[in-house]
């Protein structure tokens, strides 16, 4: 995600925060669906199935105005949307969303919550009382490893056996994810110049600044500072290119974070 716009110029600083376990606190939290799907054609108006797993098959193309739905904020026609978008889309921005179709599960919950706790949460809370060392850094990356792995062996017949094979569960989470940053964007005063991965990106004349309205703690699914530094010219021109790409922000930011220490 780019947001364009911005002051963004050599002298100003950067600070990058990354979010605790996004998508293994998404995975706790999203509703996920079992059996068979049930299909509405052309629904009046989504109304409370936003609040189901699901997706919607857009009946005309929807401007959004975010940068965090293509550089032109527009939806076409005929995409399908995951349920966790369409409502951030309805309910935190207040926009229409034409369905020609709809794909929901009646017989849903929160099917990864336990995995969650007792595979992740609970051991992170523990390492996270232990006096900072390289032993519990590795402990944590690992941890969170082992978490990611697990949800994207969602998405892969192959490597998921069989057994674990949920691509809509996939999607699910991580639409969640990404839905909980966007709100998390909107409590902010200014916006993120761009957004990576689980990694967003402030500008402003002095860093690390933490924007006023992000939650900053160790809690899983907040905001943590990862990096910061100078704006250099490499960035600033990355950030102005007509075709800029948030993962070549990343890089740049990530290689002056690495000199400045």
């Amino acid at each position: 995600m780019i947001t364009r716009g911005l002051k963004v110029k050599p002298g100003m600083a950067f600070s990058g925060f990354d979010i605790n376990g996004q998508f293994p606190a998404a995975a706790g939290s999203a509703e996920l669906g079992d059996g068979e799907p049930d299909v509405i054609d052309r629904p009046r108006m989504l109304g409370d199935l936003v609040n189901l797993p699901g997706y919607v098959r857009l009946a005309g193309a929807v401007r959004t105005g975010h940068p965090a739905f293509g550089p032109r904020g527009t939806l076409a026609a005929d995409a399908w949307l995951p349920m966790p978008f369409a409502k951030f889309l309805t309910r935190d921005l207040g926009l229409t969303i034409p369905a020609a179709e709809v794909i929901y599960w009646a017989r849903k919950g929160k099917r990864l919550s336990v995995y969650v706790k007792y595979a992740y949460r609970e051991p992170r809370e523990r390492l996270a009382k232990l006096p900072d060392s390289m032993p519990v850094r590795l402990a944590m990356a690992a941890l969170k490893d082992q978490a990611n792995a697990f949800i994207g062996m969602l998405r892969s017949e192959k490597y998921s056996k069989g057994g674990f094979y949920r691509q809509a569960w996939y999607t699910l989470i991580v639409s969640t994810a990404e839905a909980n940053a966007l709100r998390s964007f909107r409590k902010c005063q200014i916006q993120p110049v761009a957004k990576m991965a689980d990694t967003a990106y402030w500008v402003a004349d002095d860093a690390p600044r933490t924007p006023e309205g992000l939650i900053v703690s160790g809690q899983l699914g907040k905001w943590k500072l990862e990096r910061y530094g100078p704006v250099t010219a490499e960035l600033a021109d990355a950030y102005r290119a007509k075709d800029a790409a948030p993962r070549t922000i990343h890089e740049i930011a990530k290689r002056i974070d690495a000199e400045r220490q």
